[in-house]
C-alpha cells in the first residue's frame, strides 16, 4: 500500500522523467540517423603555419611516407598533390601500402598523373575496407614512371618537424616534413562516443536540475552555478582551443604573460610569442573539424616527453591590448606548463579559470540583484555568452563587468540601503571593466552610475564623500591599469593600412549623405544578424548553424522573464527607463561608430565588423526597462523558464558536433 501510495503522490515526477527519456531517446535516434550513420575523412598529416612543397618528381623517383593510423579499419588514402597549374602533365605513378613490421603489401594500383589536379586530393580506394593493427606504422610509396621532362609533380607537406612518431623518405633520404595525407573510415570515433556520452550527461543534469528547482526549490543562483559550469565545460570541449578565429590570438596574449610570470623569454625580434613545441604543434587545431576533435581526445592522456617541452618559435603575436583579462587564464597556462602538462589540459586550466571567475560571478550578482533575477540567469545561459565565458576572450570579462554593473545600479537604485562596502568594490570594478576594454565603446553606460550616485544622494542613501571615493578610485584603477599594461605591454598584430581606405572623423563630415545611407543599409541589412548572433547563432566566427527556431525559443524566454509579475517588488521609475534606455541607445551607437571607424572602408555599402556578441553588455537593461504594468503574469514562472533554457542546449551541442563531422 505504501509502495502504491509513493507511485501516485510521486505520478508528476515520474512522468516527467519518463518524458525527458523519451525527449534524449528521439534526440540520440536522431543524432545517429544524421551524424555518425555515414563514412568520413580524416586529414592525418596537416599543416597550419608552413606551405611548402618536395621538390618537383623526377622520373624513377621513390617517395615513402610513415603512417600512423588510430582506426580499426580504413577504406581509402587520399594523398595531396600539386602540379603548379600545369594540366598536361604525362607519366605514371605506381602507389602501395605496406605493413611496416611484415612488410606485406596490402594494397597497390597505378596512376595516370593526367588525371590529378592542382593541390588536390587523389583518393586510392580499396576494393573492400583494410583491417589496421593497432600501433604499427604502415607505409604508402610513391614510385614515378614514364614522367616526360617537362611534367610538374609533386606533393604538400606539413610543418617542418610537425610529426616525431613518423617520417618521410625521398629516395631513401629523410625529410624534415611529411606529406599531407587523409584516410577515410566507417569506424565510429571518440566524436561518436563522447557526444551519446555527452547526451547521457545531459539526461542526468535534466533530471537533477528538474529535481533542484521544481522539487527542492533550491535558490536560482545556485543553480545556474551548477547548470554555467556544467555547459562550459562541455562547449569548452567540443569548440577547441583555437578553432574560434580570434581565439589564436588571445591565446597568444595569455602565453605572452605566462612568459612573463615564468620569467623565459618572451617574443622574438619579430614580435611573435614563444612557446613549448607540444602547445605550438599540439594545439595548433585551427579547423573545428572532425579529425582535429579526435586528435584532441587522443591527446587527453598524452605524456609530454623532453622534446615537447622546448622552447620554439611560432607565428603567433600577442595582442596589443590591456592586460588585465589575460592575468587569470595566463596563470592556467602556467600551473600546466609547470607541471609537464599536455597542450590539451595546458590550455584546458586557462579557460576553466575563467569559467569558474564567470560562473561564480554571475551567481553572486543573481543573488544580491533584489528583482529580476530570470533575466540575468537566462541571459547567462545563452550559447554565446556560455562560449565566450569558457574562452580566452576578453569579451568573458566584458559580460560580466556588464552584469556586474547592471546588478548594482539595479541595487543601489532600488533597495533603501546605504552603500555597503562590496557593492562600492564591485561598482568601481565593473566601471573599470566597462571603460578598459573594448576601446571606450561602452563609456556612455557608465554615465548612469552618476545618475545612480545622485538619486541616492537625494535619497540620502550616499554622502558626497563617498560618491567622491567611487569616482576616484574608479580613476586610480584605469590609471594603474595602463600603467601596468605598459610595463608588460604587448606586441601589436595590426597590419599597416592605407590610412585613405578608411574613414575618419572629418570624411565622415564630409560624406554625410553616404553615411546615413550606410547606417540604413546596416540597420535594415544586418539586423537580424546582430539579434541572431548576439544569442548564438554562428558562435562568434565559427558559422555554426544553429538552428533559428532553437534562438528564437532563447529570445522568447528572456521575453517571458522580462514581462511583470503579480509578486513583484520593484518597479522600474519611468524617468530610471529614459535614463537608461537613452544611455543604452548611445552605447549602440558608439559601437557601431567604432566599427565604422576602425573596420569599414571607404568601398563598403554598410559598416562592417559589428558582430551580435558586441550588444551583450546593454541587453540586460534593455530587458529590464522592458518591464512595464500593461502586461502581467498572475503565476510567477521563473523556474519554468529557466528550466526549459537548459533542455534547448542539447540542441546547441548537436550543431556544434553537425559542424564537426559535416
Amino acid at each position: 500500500m505504501n509502495l502504491l501510495y509513493n507511485v501516485k503522490s510521486n505520478k508528476k515526477n515520474i512522468i516527467v522523467i519518463f518524458t525527458l527519456l523519451c525527449f534524449f531517446i528521439v534526440i540520440g535516434i536522431v543524432s545517429y540517423c544524421s551524424l555518425f550513420n555515414k563514412k568520413y575523412e580524416e586529414v592525418i598529416i596537416t599543416f597550419d603555419e608552413e606551405f611548402a612543397f618536395l621538390e618537383e618528381f623526377k622520373e624513377n623517383d621513390v617517395i615513402e611516407q610513415e603512417l600512423l593510423i588510430n582506426k580499426k579499419s580504413i577504406s581509402s588514402i587520399s594523398v595531396q598533390f600539386a602540379t603548379f597549374a600545369k594540366a598536361d602533365n604525362k607519366g605514371s605513378l605506381f602507389f602501395e601500402l605496406i605493413n611496416s613490421e611484415s612488410e606485406e603489401i596490402l594494397y597497390s594500383t597505378d596512376l595516370d598523373i593526367s588525371l590529378i589536379g592542382d593541390n588536390s586530393f587523389v583518393d586510392f580506394i580499396f576494393d573492400s575496407p583494410l583491417s589496421i593493427e593497432k600501433d604499427i606504422n604502415y607505409i604508402y610509396r610513391i614510385t614515378i614512371t614514364d614522367l616526360e621532362e617537362d611534367a610538374k609533380l609533386t606533393c604538400l607537406l606539413s610543418d617542418r618537424n610537425r610529426y616525431s612518431n613518423i617520417d618521410l623518405y625521398v629516395n631513401n633520404e629523410k625529410s624534415e616534413y611529411d606529406i599531407r595525407t587523409k584516410v577515410s573510415s566507417e569506424d565510429l570515433d571518440n566524436t561518436f562516443y563522447v557526444y551519446f556520452i555527452t547526451l547521457g550527461m545531459f539526461v542526468i543534469m535534466s533530471i537533477l536540475a528538474y529535481f533542484l528547482i521544481f522539487i527542492r526549490k533550491s535558490k536560482i543562483e545556485n543553480i545556474y552555478l551548477l547548470m554555467a559550469l556544467f555547459l562550459g565545460l562541455i562547449y569548452m570541449f567540443y569548440i577547441m582551443p583555437r578553432v574560434a578565429p580570434d581565439e589564436s590570438s588571445h591565446i597568444a596574449t595569455s602565453y605572452y604573460i605566462s612568459n612573463c610570470i615564468m620569467g623565459t623569454e618572451t617574443v622574438d625580434d619579430e614580435g611573435f610569442v614563444y612557446m613549448r613545441s607540444i602547445d605550438k604543434f599540439g594545439g595548433s587545431v585551427r579547423f573545428p573539424t572532425k579529425t582535429n576533435f579526435n586528435k584532441m581526445v587522443d591527446s587527453i592522456t598524452y605524456k609530454c616527453n623532453s622534446k615537447d617541452l622546448n622552447i620554439v618559435e611560432t607565428k603567433q603575436k600577442p595582442l596589443n591590448v590591456n592586460a588585465f583579462p589575460y592575468i587569470f587564464s595566463s596563470l592556467g597556462i602556467t600551473i600546466g606548463r609547470i607541471l609537464d602538462l599536455n597542450w590539451v589540459w595546458t590550455f584546458g586550466l586557462g579557460r576553466i579559470i575563467n569559467l569558474l571567475i564567470f560562473a561564480f560571478g554571475v551567481r553572486y550578482a543573481i543573488k544580491i540583484i533584489p528583482e529580476f533575477k530570470s533575466i540575468i540567469f537566462l541571459i547567462g545561459m545563452w550559447p554565446m555568452v556560455i562560449q565566450q565565458s569558457a574562452s580566452y576572450s576578453y569579451d568573458n570579462f566584458v559580460n560580466l563587468g556588464a552584469i556586474f554593473f547592471t546588478t548594482i545600479i539595479i541595487k543601489l537604485l532600488y533597495e533603501n540601503e546605504k552603500i555597503k562596502i562590496i557593492d562600492a568594490v564591485l561598482f568601481v570594478l565593473s566601471m573599470y571593466i566597462l571603460i578598459v576594454m573594448k576601446f571606450g565603446a561602452y563609456m556612455p553606460i557608465i554615465v548612469l552610475s552618476v545618475w545612480c550616485l545622485y538619486r541616492m544622494y537625494r535619497k540620502k542613501n550616499v554622502n558626497l564623500k563617498s560618491f567622491l571615493y567611487i569616482i576616484l578610485a574608479t580613476i586610480a584603477l584605469v590609471l594603474l591599469s595602463y600603467i601596468i599594461g605598459s610595463s608588460i605591454t604587448t606586441q601589436s598584430t595590426a597590419t599597416a593600412e592605407l590610412e585613405n581606405i578608411h574613414y575618419s572623423i572629418s570624411s565622415i563630415l564630409t560624406h554625410k549623405g553616404k553615411i546615413i545611407g550606410m547606417i540604413g543599409n546596416t540597420l535594415f541589412g544586418k539586423i537580424d544578424f546582430y539579434l541572431f548572433s548576439m544569442v548564438g547563432s554562428g558562435l562568434g566566427w565559427l558559422d555554426i548553424e544553429i538552428s533559428k527556431i532553437v534562438i528564437i525559443m532563447f529570445f522568447v524566454l528572456v521575453i517571458l522573464a522580462s514581462i511583470k509579475r503579480k509578486d513583484d517588488k520593484i518597479t522600474i521609475l519611468k524617468k530610471d527607463k529614459y535614463m537608461i534606455g537613452s544611455m543604452c541607445l548611445l552605447s549602440a551607437m558608439f559601437v557601431v561608430g567604432g566599427m565604422l571607424l576602425s573596420w569599414t572602408t571607404i568601398y563598403d555599402t554598410a559598416i562592417e565588423g559589428v558582430q551580435g556578441r558586441y550588444f551583450i553588455p546593454i541587453i540586460f537593461f534593455v530587458v529590464i526597462i522592458l518591464r512595464n504594468n500593461i502586461i502581467e503574469i498572475k503565476r510567477n514562472i521563473d523556474r519554468e523558464l529557466i528550466y526549459f533554457s537548459l533542455l534547448l542546449q542539447p540542441f546547441v551541442v548537436y550543431s556544434i558536433c553537425n559542424y564537426l563531422v559535416r
